[in-house]
């Protein structure tokens, strides 16, 4: 019963007016801030640990942003999943910034992509996916009736899929051979076994060894961007940012410490369109208990 609702409810938003979707987003991403004590008190910590220099103010002011970011990403998909290429890529300003990577993707070697949960990375993907050939990873949703409409949507401009397993990764590592572009989340914390602790701001965070490996085995490019949502027309704009040569070293620490400093860089530019709910320290010692005491 919850997946049929939960279809239909995606099934209407991809037939609204993107600005209605933009504008149901602040609604329920303001009430979700008010009434969740969890999602305040993460934020607040996740914040206070980045910015240790900001008001409590603009702290709080960031954080509620950040979950007004999410909802409005989560409810603007399903319009932007419908649009045709040439009214998505007419949406994008400064779509320039990603010359480079289309370039770099000519040389052979393959290229990696990597959007943080910042601004509106569903609609990162789609446009750089009208451009060239692109496999993003993607986890299946819990409720499986809505697998295929997601899916669907995200290979609308005609990327491919691949999930978050190893025949996900083997899928990658085929796409990398054959001269073409992975897509990656690169902002969130890493399995057991598969990551290191790298500087992510002041604090040491779990960071995922992933993009730096699939990089390595055949020296490809590497760039972090993401589509800010803008207020006025274009209604969104492009940034992108290459990655040093340490994502290239041996030493994981160097690599992933490479990854984290340009996320932290994208960040830095738009802070209030970041997912700062998201526990991205739970694996630091020390930082699991803040994110609990809100429990108590």
């Amino acid at each position: 019963m919850l997946s049929r609702f939960t279809l239909l409810i995606l099934n209407c938003l991809s037939r609204t007016p993107l600005g209605f979707n933009r504008w149901l987003g602040k609604i329920i991403g303001t009430i979700h801030w008010h009434t969740s004590k969890r999602v305040r008190h993460v934020s607040s910590v996740n914040l206070e640990l980045c910015f240790p220099e900001q008001s409590a103010e603009w702290r709080q002011q960031t954080g509620k942003a950040g979950v007004i970011n999410m909802a409005t990403t989560i409810l603007e998909a399903p319009v932007l999943w419908r649009l045709p290429k040439d009214k998505l890529l007419s949406l994008c300003e400064n779509i320039d910034a990603f010359d480079d990577a289309v370039k770099d993707q000519d040389l052979g070697g393959g290229i990696l992509l990597a959007t943080p949960h910042l601004g509106s990375w569903e609609f990162a993907g789609l446009i750089y996916a009208t451009l060239r050939p692109v496999t993003f990873l993607y986890r299946p949703p819990k409720l499986q009736a809505i697998d295929v409409f997601i899916q669907r949507g995200r290979m609308s401009t005609g990327a491919t899929l691949a999930t978050t397993d190893a025949a996900g990764v083997k899928k990658l590592v085929a796409t990398l051979r054959h001269g073409g572009g992975i897509g990656l989340l690169p902002d969130q914390e890493a399995n057991a076994g598969s990551g290191v602790f790298t500087p992510y701001f002041a604090t040491q965070a779990y960071s995922m060894t992933l993009m730096p490996k699939m990089a390595q085995r055949r020296n490809s490019p590497a760039y972090i961007y993401f589509m800010e949502r803008t207020a006025t027309k274009p209604d969104y704009r492009l940034h992108a940012v290459k990655l040093s040569d340490e994502i290239y070293s041996k030493d994981m620490i160097t690599a992933c410490t490479a990854v984290n400093a340009a996320i932290e860089e994208l960040i830095r530019r738009k802070p209030e369109q970041y997912n700062w709910a998201y526990k991205r320290f739970n694996e630091t010692p020390g930082i699991q208990e803040q994110y609990n005491r809100y429990k108590s």
